[in-house]
């Protein structure tokens, strides 16, 4: 088994006494500015495998430390974090950034990240020079960590400001009779879906990394929304699939949603399996299709519908669709928009594996 190095923590002392009995292995040393941190490791390179800085400049900038140069993993651990600092952290390279006022029990997060860099390290190291996807797993982790932590960002950040404006509106609205309030508060809903939507981007990548037999019939009836003047017919049973629950359920949410912002009037919904007998469903896999009774898509507009930011109706986020065509994409499988029997939109769903 390999012994652990010692941890350096930069310009936070109180942070590094509750470390020291945090940690499981090695040695915590501190240095109070980033000058003398780097001169500290220049002497003790081969001593120290993780860095921990936060971000007081000039004594404490996490900056000096995040140079190419260093090859050693710093873990940014600020007081009271921003998301530019986040982002201009994880581009230069950190192995992970935390924001330590938005957490409960920051030291046993932090030093999970710390362990999760040395592990990173020591893969990495092992991984050199040799054929193994150690490397490969650990740079996952570390950009899995990243995803989390923007997420995290834009959660608080951007949620908390809207949700706050909404209420300021909500106290507003209970004084004076404006026609103005309404348009306010439309705009702030419109803000909340976008980062929602945002966050799913975000969220759910280009890879799914485990998935299990999930029963379509239960998905479609719990993502489904009830809504007034609208109905769902399931026309036909529908099968187990392997896939990811919480990305197949955002699929649902959003063609359902879809279906329902293009609808004028009665909104009908369709959902059933394709048969085999149809020319676009191979042998081995399944396909289905979600079909309205809306407007449709114009042919000329069937590849666009994917893309981000294209919308059909006013007050669209252009996302939803986007979003959809990314999870189906990690599934492995392919969707295309075609004419429903009705005149509207049918989301044909292919290449789908059965559990």
């Amino acid at each position: 088994m390999e012994s652990q190095g010692s941890v350096l923590v930069v310009g936070q002392s109180a942070v590094a006494s509750r470390l020291e009995t945090t940690l499981d292995a090695g040695t915590v040393e501190t240095r109070e500015t980033a000058a003398a941190a780097l001169e500290y490791l220049e002497a003790n390179t081969k001593k120290i495998d993780c860095v921990v800085t936060g971000h007081d400049p000039p004594e404490s900038d996490c900056f000096q430390l995040l140079t190419p140069s260093l090859a050693v993993p710093v873990v940014v651990a600020v007081s009271s974090g921003s998301s530019a600092l986040a982002t201009n952290v994880n581009r230069q390279g950190a192995a992970r950034y935390i924001d330590l006022s938005t957490l409960d029990d920051e030291i046993a997060v932090l030093a999970s990240a710390i362990r999760k860099a040395r592990s990173s390290r020591s893969a990495g190291a092992r991984g050199s020079g040799s054929n193994t996807s150690s490397g490969s797993t650990a740079q996952l982790d570390a950009n899995r960590d990243h995803v989390e932590e923007f997420v995290s960002i834009i959660s608080h950040e951007l949620r908390t400001p809207v949700q706050k404006a909404n209420s300021g509106v909500d106290l507003i609205a209970a004084d004076c009779d404006s026609k103005y309030i309404g348009d306010v508060k439309d705009t702030l809903e419109r803000m909340e879906e976008l980062l929602d939507e945002l966050i799913s981007i975000v969220k759910y990548g280009d890879t799914v990394d485990e998935t299990s037999a999930i029963d379509l019939e239960t998905i479609v009836s719990e993502t489904w929304p009830n809504a007034p003047n609208a109905s769902l017919a399931v026309e036909s049973s529908l099968p187990t699939v392997e896939a990811e629950e919480s990305r197949l359920r955002q699929v649902f949410e959003n063609l359902f949603r879809n279906a329902l912002e293009h609808g004028s009037g009665k909104t009908d919904v369709w959902v059933g399996v394709i048969d085999h007998d149809h020319g676009s469903v191979a042998a081995d896999t399944t396909a289905i299709y979600v079909a309205d009774n809306g407007p449709g898509v114009a042919p000329e507009e069937r590849e666009q519908v994917f893309e981000y930011g294209f919308t059909g109706s006013e007050g669209g986020t252009g996302l939803g669709l986007a979003i959809v065509d990314k999870i189906v994409a990690a599934f492995g499988w392919d969707i295309v928009v075609t004419e429903s029997r009705e005149g509207g939109a049918r989301f044909e769903v292919r290449d789908i594996q059965t559990a």
